[in-house]
């Protein structure tokens, strides 16, 4: 371990650097364009805008180096590469992993000069208790910490909520035996007594389909619109698809301003990220999110897209839906955590399902021991994996969540690997001939197991409308994640490629297939 006189000049000398940084100086007031796209923020574009904000290559490899020694505890090494450092933005968390690590000894002084300079940091409650055992008796209590709030919690796509109706019900039997005025009324009933959008979109939209298979167009229409002003919803989606209306209320939000990009938070948040630190720059958007007013809240919507924080933009996506401001941009993220031509499966259906399943958590991990952004189940991957020989295979994401490493069953919680084994069991399972290519088998199976899809199947073999059958499945977990998904495929459809096939297939009377949807290697612009 270096000794305490190697550490505290470290300090004073790069401390007072970081303090005395230029001020950002902007060209221009924006990075992100809007309304319609927002753009990935690269080196060239920070380095453009932002003159002394962007980390060199160099600066890069040293900062991934220098964490890396100092988990170790090899302070003179760090410290060796810390002399050589360009760019200090990252100097605090340095400090704070080695005063906080278990080897190293700090003393009161550099614990409270460290909260003087970097009190808005996410180490900064741990750092100030620490100063405070070990403050001498008479001094003075070091510079509280600023970041006592933070964004917390996760993002969660919308739950289906309340019960339905047992009219409903009714109306979905006498659909099935062809007595459409009996059906009608009952939906009617349904409507009056659903709880919940999502209810009262479906017995609209059962409304609707029996006016309009009773040759009443007019009010089907009327129907359908009713239905279509629940947008965030199956049948929401359907009618809006059915009536001629957008899918998505709005992908933009505000662009990226000056103000925010001068937070130290958001420059930490930016250098993180370049050495693949992820999930430490989210948290440090996440503690800026309460030292902003909300104008500058929704300015992280577009930061969190560019820097591929979908779970942070789904939580953003859940503040401002509560508040009343819908961003599609925040509730239906599309990270670049694979390059296009590494998708097996119609990238949609990936975000479809792990915008339900995680809400993008890549260390989620279930009561039952499903794992990631797919949830897997440990069983399955381990299977996948020898199954495809996926042990052979290197993956590397694009903004370096996983290491160019063979995949494995310890690297589930990377989302590039645990999407890579994911997409594979998807294939697997739709080659199977209880699936046959359909995608609302395939989605049963994924979710209740293919034991019962097989079962379902085969009770109710008679039907052949796929939105009677998606109700007629007996789980409501299992039925409520088919509509969701479905749900969230349309939207990702209609946002990655401007075309939503599988609902013209479900208007139609017709299954969703995987032959007639998007495929792998369709273009995917995200969001643009």
């Amino acid at each position: 371990m270096a000794s305490k006189q190697a550490a505290q000049p470290l300090y004073s000398l790069y401390g007072g650097i970081f303090a005395l940084m230029v001020s950002l100086v902007i060209a221009l007031s924006t990075l992100i364009p809007a309304p319609t796209a927002y753009t990935p923020l690269t080196k060239e574009d920070i380095a453009a805008y932002a003159p002394n904000e962007g980390l060199s290559d160099r600066d890069i490899a040293r900062y991934q180096a220098i964490f890396s020694l100092q988990k170790d505890g090899n302070w003179d090494e760090a410290d060796k590469v810390i002399s050589s450092l360009q760019d200090t933005t990252l100097l605090g968390a340095i400090l704070a992993q080695r005063y906080l690590h278990q080897d190293y000894v700090s003393d009161y002084q550099e614990l409270a000069a460290w909260l003087k300079q970097y009190n808005d940091m996410p180490e900064a409650s741990r750092i100030y208790r620490l100063a405070q055992r070990k403050r001498p008796v008479g001094t003075l209590a070091p510079m509280r910490y600023t970041t006592a709030k933070a964004l917390t919690g996760d993002g969660n796509a919308r739950k289906i909520t309340g019960t339905r109706p047992g009219t409903f019900m009714t109306g979905l039997n006498y659909w099935q035996r062809g007595e459409l005025d009996n059906a009608l009324t009952f939906f009617k009933a349904a409507h009056k007594h659903a709880n919940g959008e999502w209810h009262k979109a479906a017995a609209l939209y059962w409304q609707a389909r029996v006016l309009d298979k009773q040759g009443h167009e007019e009010q089907a229409k009327t129907a359908f619109s009713r239905a279509a002003d629940y947008p965030r919803t199956f049948y929401g989606l359907l009618a809006a698809k059915q009536t001629g209306q957008a899918t998505l209320a709005r992908m933009d939000a505000p662009s990226i301003s000056a103000s925010v990009l001068k937070k130290p938070a958001t420059k930490r948040a930016l250098a993180f990220a370049a050495i693949g630190k992820h999930k430490r720059a989210e948290s440090e958007l996440r503690i800026l999110f309460n030292s902003v007013n909300n104008a500058q809240r929704a300015e992280l919507i577009s930061l969190a897209a560019s820097l591929d924080m979908p779970a942070l933009q789904l939580r953003l996506g859940n503040y401002f839906s509560y508040k009343g401001t819908e961003y599609d941009l925040a509730n239906y993220p599309a990270p670049r955590w694979l390059e296009e031509h590494k998708y097996l499966v119609d990238p949609a259906l990936i975000f479809a399902i792990a915008r339900q399943e995680s809400a993008f958590r890549p260390d989620v991990k279930s009561y039952a021991g499903a794992t990631g952004v797919m949830q897997l189940m440990p069983a399955t991957a381990r299977y996948i994996i020898r199954k495809e020989k996926l042990d052979e295979v290197e993956v590397a994401s694009l903004n370096g969540y996983a290491p160019a490493s063979p995949i494995s069953m310890a690297g589930l919680n990377d989302p590039v690997v645990n999407i890579t084994v994911g997409q594979h069991y998807i294939t697997y399972l739709r080659e199977k001939s209880y699936i046959n290519d359909n995608m609302i088998h395939l989605l049963t199976a994924y979710n209740a197991g293919p034991g019962n899809a097989i079962e379902w199947q085969k009770r109710f073999a008679r039907v052949d409308d796929p939105l009677l059958f998606i109700e007629r499945i007996p789980f409501r977990e299992t039925r409520h994640y088919v509509m969701q998904v479905m749900a969230n495929y349309m939207v990702y459809s209609a946002m990655l490629r401007n075309e939503d096939t599988a609902a013209a297939k479900l208007i139609e009377g017709e299954w969703p297939r995987f032959d007639t949807l998007g495929q792998a290697g369709d273009a995917v612009s995200h969001a643009g």
